[in-house]
């Protein structure tokens, strides 16, 4: 459920633009649901149930979008059993 969530949202999550806002699924104390607003030196990410508003560094939280996208591909790429060889450049 989450890993095609994520991969809907390449764009958005590998090039970040600032006044961005988007809801994605991310690991923040569990799977949740999280909106995000990317600003130009701090991120804030507020998610839908139960907890409190996050800030965090554009640039790091750029790296943690990015990492988040490419372990979903991973994930999504072996479902079927064995991995394709050229997985990274079907998921580019």
């Amino acid at each position: 459920m989450f890993v095609e969530d994520i991969l809907k949202l390449k764009d958005k999550l590998l090039n970040p633009k600032r006044s961005d806002e988007f809801k994605v699924p991310l690991y923040l104390e569990g799977w949740r649901y999280c909106d995000v607003k990317i600003g130009s030196k701090v991120c804030t990410i507020k998610p839908f149930s139960k907890g409190k508003t996050h800030k965090i560094s554009t640039r790091l939280f750029k790296e943690e979008l990015y990492q988040t996208y490419w372990s979903a591909a991973l994930s999504h790429s072996g479902r079927k059993g064995k991995r394709q060889r050229n997985w990274r450049t079907l998921y580019a």
